[in-house]
């Protein structure tokens, strides 16, 4: 434990349309069962994002953080559909890997089928609509903030300005959901 299992250089990462990046930076912290996670789980979150730079900042931010978490990153709105579908038993997508994530840090621009469709989507789902679902956007409009709580977000964090907010974020998110919040497991 104590080193990124994964690590795709910038320049590759543009050029893929999904990745799974594995982090483990916190040794000694394996084992550890807190919010109903059972002793072997690593916390896994699904990085919904289309800006393989906003992507590399928040897994770096993770890593800095010493946040022992599973990394998944996927850069359209369709793959998120494609990918809890093969979490859940029929075609599986690529990066799924048969476990289903515990958070989900959606962006809202994405191409294609955008953030907003995608929340929709895994919302008005009956197995899905349980996992929390953070919208990650640099927009500050009202009416972006109100259709997402209306669609059924957890929360709403405007992307900030500097990376020391990436890792006061990261920290916040992971105290919450992975350590305070009990959380029912997808079906």
């Amino acid at each position: 434990m104590g080193m990124l299992e994964y690590r795709p250089d910038l320049d590759s990462l543009a050029s893929r349309r999904s990745i799974a990046i594995e982090t483990s930076t916190a040794p000694g912290r394996e084992g550890r069962a807190r919010s109903g996670l059972s002793m072997n789980h690593r916390f896994h979150i699904l990085l919904v994002e289309d800006s393989p730079t906003d992507a590399k900042i928040i897994e770096r931010a993770l890593r800095d953080c010493s946040i022992d978490a599973r990394l998944t990153v996927l850069r359209e709105g369709e793959q998120v559909v494609e990918y809890f579908r093969g979490n859940l038993g029929t075609t599986p997508h690529p990066a799924a890997n048969g476990t289903s994530p515990d958070l989900v840090l959606l962006d809202l621009n994405l191409p294609g089928m955008d953030g907003l469709e995608v929340l929709s989507t895994l919302k008005g789902h009956p197995d899905w609509r349980v996992c929390p679902v953070i919208v990650l956007s640099t927009s500050r409009r009202d009416e972006d903030v109100a259709r997402t709580y209306r669609e059924g977000a957890n929360s709403y964090f405007q992307k900030p300005g500097e990376y020391a907010g990436y890792t006061d974020l990261m920290q916040l998110l992971h105290r919450y959901w992975c350590k305070t919040a009990l959380r029912p497991r997808l079906r």
